[in-house]
């Protein structure tokens, strides 16, 4: 049988323990037992668990680097390490043929546990019906979890999705709508509540509601409605009080003279959301598209790679090439005698001044790249060139990885998403 995954945390998070075990859950095991709660959570509200269910970024930016990498390597030789989010870019990653091992590392134990449940639901016997299903409805949850899906997981996260405080998720689906990340959310609301339009009614607007639509969402004014929504609200989310101090105030600045990242995001995502839907209007983007579907409703109608037919098959014979780290990528100790041909790093650096993205750069390229390896970075807030080049990368002339990035938080964005190489 194939082996699980592994996910690695800190000594000092687990004591001695850096390997999660294989779960076992026998039909009596009270440890995994199912949730005592009376009657079903309502699938209204978003876990506070995971700070996104879908990645903002398009893996389709990763294929193609890998794809220029297989030109020069055997197939399953190079070495992977990925910023996890949601895992869509990690899975499909690790789906590619030139990929022999792929690390994904996060923050967060929850995002985390995040990819080893679609990992499992990927490589499990479900079709590819109940597969959606249980993700986005919570169609027989808790069975499917406990009989399909915990075999394939290490055992903390069966422990983890099988805990009452994951019922919400279990009973509903882990990617319903509800769950969308906070921007998409606050920007359906406010179109519905503001200006009664529907995004998720889009395939069906009129021409004269489509104009609406795009007017609304170039009026500058959007911005700041949508800014004096979200800042508060991300004040009081626990995954943002949980951030250092400094790092808040980067984020939303106290005093009334700073531009926020937030306001940014949300400027980058109404523009990128708007050109995205002018191309669906105009037949340049197909009506169907991942990330335009998620945008619009709030969970998936197109499959991701790692959950097609095909993704899966590949999936179920290389599961066992993937391992998590969870911490701090500046502070990981790396293993320098299996350095990394290719880091993909996901928008981490919109967290933090161009000058600190830099001094990380240098120190991942230093500390665990491969000679001639090879960094890709996004920025929603610009200047992901500038940080790799500033950091000793060269960026291949003419590289146009933007034109690949159909997220409504990087669409087709220059400056915001670059990819470089380290001697």
């Amino acid at each position: 049988m194939m082996s699980c995954s592994r996910l690695r945390i800190p000594d000092s998070m687990r004591g001695a323990t850096r390997y999660f075990k294989r779960a076992k859950v026998p039909p009596t095991a009270t440890r995994f037992s199912s949730s005592s709660a009376p009657v079903p959570p309502p699938p209204e509200g978003k876990s506070s668990k995971f700070m996104i269910v879908v990645n903002n970024e398009d893996f389709r930016v990763e294929t193609a680097v890998l794809n220029k990498l297989t030109d020069n390597t055997p197939p399953g030789s190079l070495r992977m390490m990925t910023v996890v989010g949601a895992g869509d870019t990690t899975l499909t990653s690790l789906m590619h043929p030139a990929v022999g091992h792929v690390t994904g590392l996060d923050m967060s134990p929850a995002q985390l546990h995040l990819v080893q449940l679609k990992l499992a639901t990927a490589v499990s016997d479900l079709t590819t019906g109940q597969a959606m299903g249980f993700l986005t409805r919570g169609d027989n949850g808790r069975n499917i979890l406990r009989n399909h899906l915990a075999q394939h997981m290490p055992e903390e996260t069966a422990e983890f999705f099988l805990s009452d405080e994951l019922d919400q998720d279990i009973y509903h689906g882990v990617l319903r709508k509800h769950n969308d990340n906070p921007f998409n959310l606050s920007i359906r609301k406010y179109f519905e509540e503001t200006h009664s339009l529907f995004l998720s009614q889009f395939a069906t607007m009129t021409m004269a509601e489509r104009q609406q639509l795009f007017q609304v969402m170039e009026d500058p004014q959007s911005v700041v409605d949508l800014a004096a929504i979200m800042e508060p609200a991300f004040k009081n989310a626990p995954w943002f009080q949980a951030l250092p101090v400094e790092m808040q105030e980067y984020l939303v600045p106290s005093g009334s003279d700073g531009v926020s990242i937030v306001e940014i995001a949300i400027k980058a995502s109404l523009n990128g959301a708007c050109n995205a839907l002018r191309d669906v209007d105009r037949g340049l983007l197909p009506a169907d598209e991942l990330y335009t579907d998620v945008f619009l409703t709030g969970t998936l109608k197109t499959l991701p790679p790692w959950l097609t037919p095909a993704g899966r098959d590949i999936l179920r014979n290389k599961a066992g090439l993937f391992d998590t780290i969870c911490g701090k990528m500046e502070d990981v100790e790396f293993n320098i005698e299996a350095p990394f041909d290719l880091l993909t790093l996901s928008n981490s650096y919109d967290f933090v001044t161009a000058e600190v993205a830099t001094e990380s750069v240098k120190g991942l390229a230093g500390k665990c790249l491969a000679p001639n390896g090879q960094i890709i970075i996004r920025r929603a807030c610009g200047q992901a060139q500038e940080i790799l080049t500033a950091a000793g990368g060269v960026c291949a002339p003419g590289d146009d990885l933007h034109l690949l990035d159909v997220c409504p938080l990087f669409y087709r964005n220059k400056n915001t998403v670059a990819c470089a190489s380290f001697s």
